[in-house]
């Protein structure tokens, strides 16, 4: 390939976790929730590495954490899943997203995504 091809096909992706999303099922929980119990607690390490690599690196962006959001906690046959199996780890990631919201680390699209956050996290 010529530099010129190379350097055209990097600006598709706008930083390294766009094509770990790309590649992996970070993003489509329901392979991890049809697969057994412990998928939940999978889910919120998940974010617990996203949030802590954004924290440090601020290599994370604003449609990563987006994209878990809507994945986990806006898909309504996952978020029944996350009740029903581990309501523990659902009430941890929505102090995740809350506290990567407080420290500017991600701002929600949905106006009411807060206030579903602070009802699911018991605030």
């Amino acid at each position: 390939m010529t530099a010129k091809l190379c350097l055209h096909m990097s600006s598709f992706l706008v930083s390294p976790l766009d094509s770990i999303f790309a590649t992996q099922n970070i993003s489509k929980p329901r392979s991890i929730s049809q697969k057994n119990n412990k998928g939940a607690f999978e889910m919120a390490a998940t974010l617990d590495y996203m949030f802590a690599f954004s924290a440090t690196t601020g290599a994370v962006r604003n449609h990563h954490f987006e994209l878990l959001h809507n994945a986990y906690l806006v898909d309504q046959d996952v978020l029944e899943f996350l009740k029903d199996k581990n309501p523990e780890a659902l009430k941890e990631m929505a102090e995740r997203f809350l506290e990567a919201e407080e420290r500017g680390l991600w701002t929600p699209r949905s106006n009411s995504a807060k206030f579903q956050l602070e009802e699911l996290a018991g605030v």
